[in-house]
């Protein structure tokens, strides 16, 4: 089995992971009633979660972007960050909190490998960077994309 068998979550299903988790993360924090120094760093996280998802190139991205390679990348990264939280901030006393955090972070981190990283709807450059491929029903012609990246300098000449 090769690598590319092991990665069973599309990149789709992993957009709306993300914001079910940046809601997730926003919410634990407040409802459990940590600390607002703790409450204030998985917001930190949270955001910047949101943001680098809403600038990914996949189908749930509004700017597109990050590769998502290089979101994968953060998502680890983040994960990692998330998991050690309630440890680094003294937080480690509240179990329910460790759990949440810990339990976010693995999953961000365990997510990572196991996504696609490029999206179905991405024939060789079918996916606008802009507007989303929003032209022609979700696909957007790649013979001008192509053009443009393949064509010669001339100051070669």
């Amino acid at each position: 089995m090769n690598a590319k068998d092991m990665q069973v979550i599309s990149t789709r299903t992993h957009g709306v992971l993300d914001y079910l988790t940046v809601g997730f993360a926003l919410a634990f924090p407040r409802v459990l009633g940590c600390s607002q120094k703790f409450t204030n760093a998985v917001t930190a996280i949270a955001l910047g979660k949101l943001a680098y998802a809403m600038m990914t190139r996949h189908e749930l991205g509004l700017v597109k972007m990050i590769p998502m390679k290089t979101h994968l990348a953060l998502d680890a990264v983040g994960g990692a960050t998330l998991a050690a939280l309630p440890f680094l901030m003294d937080e480690d006393e509240d179990p329910a909190a460790v759990g949440c955090a810990v339990g976010m972070g693995l999953f961000d981190i365990a997510a990572a490998p196991i996504t696609q990283t490029t999206p179905v709807a991405d024939d060789a450059g079918g996916m606008s960077r802009s507007s989303g491929g929003a032209s022609r029903g979700g696909r957007r012609s790649s013979t001008t994309h192509h053009a443009q990246e393949s064509m010669p300098s001339v100051a070669g000449l």
